[in-house]
């Protein structure tokens, strides 16, 4: 009965997102929140409860198309290059296409599965760029996430506690996993909480964790401190996980803000920042403490990982797609067959073994297709990064949400080059392209003067009423 609840509450909130696309983060947030723990109940555990946030995405998507007259072109008209690279990426993915339509009998349901998994997070950036209506808008999305996903974050104190173990709903015991890291000298239980495995657990830790951190540098008063709090309880939950390449994302998340204001000239943001950061250094040090019982397991298995990330690094993102290249050929092993979730399909397939994304896009798509997306992805973020330095010279709040934006975006694309694993999950692959569309959409709100790099750009954003009634450009 959960399980059909659930399907049918996913289904409700697909035709009230479709009234009304801007509700589409609002929907797939709380089936985010809820599908984990109901899949563990359900007997089977089902693994297509996985896509439950599914038809709410594509609803929003779908009400943005068929309700707002000229979406595209004024897309194209703000990035016209990215645009452009839209439609020549589409091109480039015909041979892979062909490929996977055309190896054995069922074959096309793999290539349905690639259109809609790649259309779906690149339609996500266009979501996210016609999303964005205000600051306020913004805000309080990043509000009602970061609250709800810190009430599930508790599950993975829960679990840690070993109080509760009884629990189906805490860990993957439910899916018939159990998650350990082997070191010498010493063992790393990873926790998953009430998410169904570390990795997803570890991803929303660190969103909630930099969305909170932005929310806090954009706060005054006591309301920094509190969001600063909430970043503060997100980070050691993070570390509870035992993913490296989530945990990692939060400091790099600090270090490319603070870079990104530093090359912008905001003195008094980036200190905003240091201040942040130093107090987020002490939180993860005494949970550190706390997760290793009093030793320096914990503390041990995080540093000593630096350099293994990095070599994961190299390892995923360059030799893995150089070997797949020598495997696979210019045009690829087929589109879809690498799409997480491909392997739910009962038609015959050929072998996959790569995790990392880049290594994923080589198998699928092939040199043409692998090409097309890099330059799409590369006049994408020109794009975003032209977008949160002119929204910089504002000296306004927008700034803070533009370039904290584009950092998330990076800090993800990073953690995808080690696995591409966790776009298995749409709402977060879809929250991912909607992160990026969201920088792009602060382009709709900056004045003409600080788009043009001059200094005397105005203090204060225009809304985008203001910015039509005036005749700047858009």
């Amino acid at each position: 009965m959960l399980a059909q609840g659930l399907i049918l509450a996913s289904l409700v909130l697909a035709v009230r997102t479709f009234v009304n696309w801007r509700t589409v983060l609002y929907a797939a947030i709380c089936l985010a929140v809820i599908q984990d723990p109901i899949r563990k109940l359900t007997p089977g555990a089902p693994g297509y409860l996985v896509l439950v946030a599914a038809p709410v995405l594509l609803a929003g998507i779908a009400g943005l198309v068929t309700s707002r007259r000229g979406w595209w072109s004024e897309f194209a008209r703000t990035i016209p290059k990215a645009a452009d690279a839209y439609i020549a990426f589409a091109f480039c993915c015909v041979p892979a296409a062909l490929i996977s339509a055309t190896y054995a009998a069922g074959s096309w349901a793999y290539t349905v599965l690639g259109i809609a998994s790649y259309g779906t997070m690149l339609m996500a950036i266009v979501l996210g760029f016609h999303l964005l209506s205000d600051e306020r808008s913004l805000r309080r999305v990043f509000t009602f996430y970061c609250v709800i996903t810190s009430f599930a974050l508790v599950g993975g104190w829960l679990q840690w506690s070993g109080a509760f173990d009884s629990w189906r709903t805490l860990g993957s015991d439910a899916l018939g996993m159990y998650w350990i890291r082997y070191r010498p000298g010493y063992i790393v239980e990873l926790i998953g909480g009430f998410y169904r495995s570390p990795d997803v657990m570890g991803w929303h830790a660190a969103a909630c964790a930099m969305l909170a951190l932005l929310l806090a540098q954009t706060s005054r008063g006591g309301s920094r401190w509190f969001w600063l709090a909430v970043a503060a309880f997100a980070i050691a939950t993070l570390l509870l996980c035992g993913r490296r390449k989530m945990v990692f994302m939060v400091p790099l998340f600090i270090v490319g803000v603070m870079g990104v204001y530093w090359l912008s000239g905001r003195g008094r943001s980036l200190f905003a920042m240091m201040v942040s950061a130093a107090f987020l250094l002490v939180v993860v040090l005494l949970a550190l403490s706390s997760i290793g019982g009093g030793d320096s397991e914990a503390l041990r298995y995080y540093l000593e990982g630096s350099s293994e990330t990095l070599d994961s690094l190299e390892a995923h993102g360059f030799n893995t797609v150089l070997t797949t290249l020598r495997q696979e050929g210019i045009f690829g092993g087929g589109l879809g067959f690498a799409t997480p979730g491909a392997h739910q399909i009962p038609f015959p397939s050929p072998r996959v073994w790569q995790e990392s994304a880049p290594s994923r896009v080589m198998f699928e798509l092939g040199v043409p297709g692998a090409l097309g997306l890099a330059y799409l992805m590369v006049r994408l973020i020109q794009a975003a990064w032209r977008t949160a330095q002119a929204a910089a010279r504002t000296r306004s709040q927008a700034a803070r949400y533009a370039v904290g934006m584009l950092v998330f975006f990076v800090c993800n694309v990073g953690s995808l080059v080690v696995s591409g694993q966790i776009l298995g999950d749409p709402f977060i692959a879809a929250f991912i392209g909607i992160s990026l569309g969201l920088t792009l959409g602060f382009a709709k709100m900056i004045p003409l003067e600080a788009r043009s790099g001059r200094r005397d750009a105005p203090e204060t954003v225009p809304s985008p009423l203001q910015v039509v009634r005036s005749g700047v450009p858009r």
